[in-house]
């Protein structure tokens, strides 16, 4: 019985082992490529920071006289990491939008919404950036 208990322990251990990367691959991946389609689509081609009055900051993509956070966009590892975290979670985790759908398929229109819906989640608009204009009006 000893014996038995011994190996069982064993191959649970050896298993609980073995998936252990095959989670942290599939994480690296999705960082992987939701980082190459983030630098595709040239980051968020704005400087956050810009302007800063009281913490209200301009856009060259806002609407005439409109500001945005002076935090926004976010820090690029950020953004990708609370992609990565929606993505994993199947929605947005927090913020505007908290509980939002949320996946990274192949389709560029999708990741482009699945970023901006991250974005709308860290409390920035879509015109703290330059993506506006590659998503359909």
């Amino acid at each position: 019985m000893k014996f038995s208990a011994a190996v069982l322990t064993s191959v649970l251990f050896a298993l609980s082992a073995s998936a252990a990367p095959a989670a942290s691959i599939e994480t690296r991946d999705l960082t992987g490529d939701v980082t190459n389609f983030f630098n595709s689509i040239g980051g968020f081609g704005v400087q956050a920071n810009v302007d800063n009055q009281g913490g209200s900051c301009t856009s060259p993509f806002a609407p005439a006289g409109a500001r945005i956070p002076c935090s926004c966009p976010p820090d690029q590892g950020a953004f990708i990491s609370t992609v990565v975290n929606n993505v994993n979670a199947g929605h947005v985790i927090s913020g505007n939008g908290a509980g939002t759908p949320l996946s990274f398929p192949g389709d560029s229109t999708d990741r482009l919404f699945a970023f901006r819906d991250t974005l709308q989640g860290m409390l920035c608009p879509i015109v703290s950036t330059a993506w506006a204009d590659l998503l359909p009006h």
